[in-house]
C-alpha cells in the first residue's frame, strides 16, 4: 500500500523521522498494530535480507528498544586540525602510539538501516533511544551513495560480493 507524504514532509529538508511517523500513523489507522519499525536508507544499498533478519533477531534477543547498523572500523588512526591548524590525534595519542591490534574496537554508523519500537519514535521523535543496540555488518557494506561517483563504486561492490542489484 503506497503511502503518500504531504508536501511539508516530502522535501529535501524533511527528516526521516517525520516520514516514518507519518507512515506509522497511516498504517495504524488501517487497524494494523506495529511492534517494530525498520527504517532503510535508500542511499545505503549494500545490505541483504539476512542483515535485516539478524538485526531484528538481535534487537529482540538483547531486549533493545532501538538498533543501528554499523561496521567495525579497524586500523584507523583519525586526525583533525586543532584551533591553531596543527594535526591532532582524535582516537589515539601520537606520542604513545598503540599497535593497531591493541586499539579498542570502534564502530561506524553506516546508515544502512535502523530498527526501533514505535514508542521510541513517538516519544523521542528520533530513531534511536532507550536501550540502543548495534548490528555489525561486513565492512564492504559501509559505502553510501552521496554523489554520482558513489553509484559506480556501489555497483562494483554489489557485483563483486554477489548482491542482488534488482531488488
Amino acid at each position: 500500500m503506497p503511502i503518500r507524504r504531504p508536501a511539508e514532509i516530502a522535501g529535501d529538508e524533511a527528516t526521516s523521522e517525520s516520514a516514518w511517523l507519518h507512515a506509522l500513523d497511516h498504517i495504524e489507522r488501517q487497524g494494523v498494530e506495529v511492534d517494530l519499525m525498520v527504517g532503510m536508507q535508500a542511499t545505503s544499498p549494500l545490505r541483504e535480507p539476512a542483515d535485516l533478519d539478524g538485526a531484528i533477531d538481535a534487537l529482540r534477543r538483547e531486549s533493545d528498544d532501538s538498533l543501528l547498523s554499523v561496521c567495525e572500523v579497524e586500523d584507523f588512526f583519525i586526525w583533525r586540525r586543532d584551533a591553531q591548524g596543527y594535526p591532532q590525534g582524535v582516537n589515539h595519542d601520537p606520542v604513545h602510539r598503540k599497535r593497531r591490534q591493541n586499539i579498542e574496537p570502534r564502530y561506524l554508523e553506516n546508515g544502512s538501516f535502523y530498527v526501533f519500537k514505535p514508542a521510541i519514535l513517538r516519544g523521542l521523535n528520533n530513531r534511536l533511544g532507550g536501550r540502543i543496540g548495534m548490528f555489525i555488518m561486513a565492512k564492504h557494506k559501509m559505502f553510501q551513495i552521496d554523489n554520482p561517483a558513489d553509484v559506480a563504486l556501489c555497483e562494483a561492490l554489489m557485483r563483486s560480493y554477489g548482491l542482488d542489484m534488482q531488488g
